[in-house]
């Protein structure tokens, strides 16, 4: 692919649209549900590659807007993983976190691809190339 003396990219995800979704506290509230909120989501993606576009970035990203959480994301398309009943996340000296993860509870196998339709979905709104984070 040409790209010019410097690649240019993006790193990490883009703000959701306020009328997506509420961040508050680092608490995400969606304005929807279901087929709403799936349809919200793919909105906000190709606003958000058509942002990159604009700005000329040779590596786009979807902007992980079809994602309600990084983590959960991907982890809730594995067995061995229990993303319904949560724990508090531990982090440094042991002190509790305000938030909670997924559990492993047993051998961890992938199910169905977690990122793949995101990057379909993605590549249907531009010719340039797409990145898709993977945690």
């Amino acid at each position: 692919m040409p790209f010019g003396p410097l690649t240019t990219t993006s790193v990490g995800s883009f703000p959701r649209p306020t009328w997506l979704a509420h961040t508050k506290r680092n608490q995400l509230t969606f304005r929807l549900e279901g087929d709403a909120l799936k349809e919200a989501m793919d909105d906000a993606m190709a606003l958000v590659i058509r942002e990159q576009e604009q700005l000329g970035l040779d590596i786009l990203t979807d902007g992980e807007m079809r994602r309600t959480n990084f983590i959960f994301h991907v982890a809730g398309q594995w067995d061995g993983v229990d993303t319904e009943s949560l724990v508090p996340k531990k982090v440094y000296r042991n002190r509790e976190a305000n938030r909670v993860v997924p559990r492993i509870i047993g051998k961890i196998a992938s199910r169905a691809p977690a990122a793949v339709d995101d990057l379909r979905a993605a590549k249907s709104h531009t010719k340039r190339p797409i990145k898709v984070a993977v945690p």
